[in-house]
């Protein structure tokens, strides 16, 4: 289903994916993760080129606000941070762009110290991404476990194997 069919303009994308959600969804990490979200690129691919960076700017202003430091991050520095997600971190869905701007706020990945850095901020994405790596590996892990296990429901030892295919050579002759 389009982004537009779900839900609606950009503008109205915007309004769902408020950085007030960004408390809800991280509730469910593992929904952020593995659940069905857009990333940036299908944003910017269904809405128009610079979809991601208008969102990205919310998200970044909130995540200064929240932090109340002196210093804040002009509107420049905003603009170029989400630049610098949007064309490096396309891949992520804004699910767990939620889930990091969210962890950031918790303090996860340090404090400002006086100033608003965007430094500070794509450091701690990238922490965040190996994070996300470790969380796939894992959930990757789990399905292949079921997997196995729901093989080992139906499979038989080799003896038995050895038993029947004897058994059947034997029926043939």
């Amino acid at each position: 289903m389009s982004l537009s069919a779900k839900y609606g303009n950009l503008a109205n994308f915007m309004t769902v994916f408020n950085p007030d959600m960004q408390y809800a969804l991280s509730a469910k990490p593992e929904d952020c993760f593995f659940g069905m979200y857009p990333t940036l690129a299908r944003m910017n691919n269904e809405y128009c080129d610079n979809a991601s960076i208008q969102w990205l700017n919310i998200q970044i202003y909130n995540l200064g606000e929240f932090c109340g430091c002196k210093d804040k991050m002009s509107p420049q520095q905003i603009l170029d941070c989400a630049r610098t997600i949007s064309g490096t971190y396309y891949f992520l869905k804004v699910s767990e762009l939620m889930l990091f701007f969210f962890y950031f706020k918790a303090g996860k990945y340090g404090t400002f110290y006086g100033s608003v850095d965007p430094m500070k901020i794509t450091f701690a994405l990238l922490q965040f991404c190996k994070e996300r790596g470790d969380a796939n590996a894992k959930h990757d892990n789990e399905i292949r476990m079921k997997q196995i296990d729901e093989f080992s429901k139906s499979a038989i030892s080799y003896e038995e194997w050895r038993k029947t295919k004897s058994n059947n050579a034997n029926s043939n002759q």
